[in-house]
C-alpha cells in the first residue's frame, strides 16, 4: 500500500491518500529502480462521486454534482462494479463496464453473439490471455443492436 500520493493522469494532478497494489501477475515489481507504475485506476475511484464520461472528448470528469445541462444516464454500482442498465438486440440487460482497456467491445454468450451476427458471418477463434490464464477467444462481426441511456450505439 503507498500512501498520501500525487499523481498526474494526463494533465489533471490526482491525489491519494492511500493507494493499493495489486499484482496480477509473477511479475516481480522491483521498488528502486522506477516509480513508474503502468496499470488501470479501479472503480472505487469513483465511490461517492458523480462521474462523467465524455467518450468524444477522452475525458472524464469526477464532482460532486452534474450540471443541468448534461443529459445524464445512471448505472449500478455494486460491489465495487459499475453495471450499465441496457437494451441488447431489444432486450432489458445490465452490461459490465470496462474502461475500454479490454481487446474486446461487448463479451457475451453463444446464443447473443449468433443472434447479434451479421447473416452469414463466421466466428474467428484464437488463443487469448487473460491475467495468466489462456483462453479462446470467438469473434464475429455483429450488426445487432445496443441501446445505451436511450441511445443507439454504432
Amino acid at each position: 500500500m503507498l500512501r498520501d500520493i500525487t499523481f498526474r493522469i494526463g494533465e489533471a494532478p490526482v491525489r491519494a491518500s492511500t493507494l493499493t497494489i495489486k499484482q496480477f501477475d509473477s511479475t516481480i515489481l522491483n521498488w528502486q529502480d522506477s516509480l513508474e507504475i503502468i496499470g488501470t485506476l479501479g472503480a472505487d475511484l469513483i465511490d461517492g462521486h458523480v462521474a462523467i464520461i465524455n467518450y468524444p472528448k477522452q475525458q472524464i470528469t469526477l464532482t460532486t454534482s452534474a450540471p443541468d445541462s448534461l443529459q445524464l444516464s445512471s448505472f449500478i454500482f455494486a460491489q465495487k462494479r459499475i453495471l450499465l442498465p441496457a437494451e441488447v438486440n431489444g432486450a432489458a440487460t445490465l452490461l459490465f463496464f470496462d474502461s475500454g482497456s479490454s481487446m474486446f467491445e461487448l463479451l457475451t454468450n453463444r446464443v447473443t453473439a449468433r443472434q447479434m451476427a451479421q447473416p452469414g458471418a463466421q466466428a474467428t477463434r484464437y488463443p487469448a490471455n487473460s491475467w495468466g490464464r489462456q483462453l479462446t477467444a470467438n469473434t464475429i462481426p455483429a450488426s445487432g443492436s445496443i441501446r445505451l441511456g436511450g441511445q443507439a450505439l454504432r
